[in-house]
């Protein structure tokens, strides 16, 4: 896709017109041609890591070497990291974009907006709507979530903690 993308950037060069970076630009069409990717292989299934390779001594460089690094909480790391992945997948193409642009790639508004084509305003809200997507996704991974935080992300009321009753106990 890189090359591809390279290649349709010096095709249509006479076309960039300037009212954006070329950063801008090239991410657009390196974006079209993942989007175009995706839908054309989406009913490919993903192949399996095959972990025997990995124990024979195969490439280390799949699995980071921590020192000292605790076991349960890799575990626990790679499981967040998996839900994260899950909820990601679940949002909508365009939530997905401005999340990945904005939290991952960094870049501005502006930059955004120039890049899917769109208003600056349509940014922000797709923004505020696919962090509250993934808020409301990931509210099982908080261990302590405040009965407002919960009732503002799925408008219902938690339910009710358990009395604890003070008994005396004699002797």
């Amino acid at each position: 896709m890189v090359q591809d993308a390279f290649i349709k950037a010096h095709k249509y060069l006479d076309k960039f017109e300037g009212n954006s970076s070329f950063y801008t630009w090239l991410y657009r069409i390196v974006m079209n041609l993942a989007i175009d990717h995706l839908r054309k292989h989406r009913r490919v299934k993903p192949v399996e890591l095959d972990e025997s390779k990995l124990e024979d001594g195969g490439d280390e460089s799949l699995m980071p070497r921590i020192l000292g690094g605790n076991p349960s909480r890799a575990l626990m790391d790679k499981q967040i990291r998996a839900r994260i992945d899950q909820a990601l997948l679940e949002l909508s193409e365009n939530h997905r974009a401005v999340l990945v642009m904005r939290e991952l790639e960094g870049l501005s508004y502006e930059e955004m907006a120039q890049a899917m084509d769109c208003s600056k305003g349509t940014i922000m809200s797709r923004l505020f709507h696919a962090r509250r997507n993934m808020q409301k996704r990931l509210l099982d991974l908080l261990d302590h979530a405040s009965p407002e935080l919960i009732k503002d992300l799925t408008g219902e009321d938690p339910p009710a903690e358990p009395e604890i009753k003070d008994v005396n106990v004699r002797r």
